[in-house]
């Protein structure tokens, strides 16, 4: 196990992630949509009878899930600038109603209260264990009271934390079980509304909301 502050964990994620980014080679990771995820967070969201919810995608990368949110007030945010400048590149992005910033989910620039829902996919897995809570506690900060939030997971068999080296350069992960991960968000103080566990394919996902 390698131990990072906070800033250094940070500063390996987002070097890792620009170069990636600038190589532009999507196909050397599974891309496939979490189309299961994605419907559950919108049928939570949709309960809330908001006509334009405000979206925060964490992590948002190249904005690959945007359109799975047409219907909202979209902000994207990264830390990796040239994450951000793919996804300003793509002519669909360029509406009133999408905006993206750069800065980091360990302190986001937003207010308090800024958000009906926070989807969030596989941007955890960049923070330490030790950091998780903390990290936790920012999006529930900046998500409105009874609001929903979605998390998905790669799926592991054990709890686990490092970097990796890979073409791209060195690479921080954590990965959690389904179990630690769900005390972590009780720790934080989320409401857990539904989680599914797909033991064996890769990932999970917990759907959460913050208590009013």
């Amino acid at each position: 196990m390698v131990e990072h502050p906070l800033e250094g964990y940070d500063t390996i994620d987002r070097d890792w992630t620009d170069r990636f980014a600038a190589a532009r080679t999507w196909e050397d990771f599974d891309m496939g949509d979490p189309v299961q995820d994605l419907y559950l967070f919108r049928s939570f969201l949709d309960r809330q009878e908001i006509v334009f919810p405000t979206l925060l995608d964490a992590g948002c990368g190249w904005g690959r899930y945007i359109w799975r949110f047409t219907r909202c007030d979209y902000t994207g945010i990264d830390h990796s600038d040239e994450m951000l400048k793919v996804a300003r590149e793509d002519e669909r992005n360029n509406r009133p109603h999408i905006k993206f910033v750069s800065g980091t989910t360990s302190a986001m620039p937003f207010e308090n209260h800024s958000f009906d829902g926070i989807w969030s996919c596989c941007a955890l897995a960049g923070v330490p264990m030790r950091h998780l809570v903390e990290v936790l506690e920012e999006h529930r900060r900046v998500l409105r009271p009874t609001g929903i939030m979605t998390v998905v997971m790669a799926d592991s068999l054990w709890d686990e934390e490092g970097v990796s080296h890979t073409k791209f350069g060195d690479m921080y992960h954590s990965q959690y079980t389904l179990e630690t991960f769900l005390t972590y968000i009780k720790q934080t103080g989320f409401e857990i509304l539904d989680y599914i566990n797909r033991h064996g394919e890769g990932s999970y996902t917990v759907t959460v909301r913050n208590p009013a």
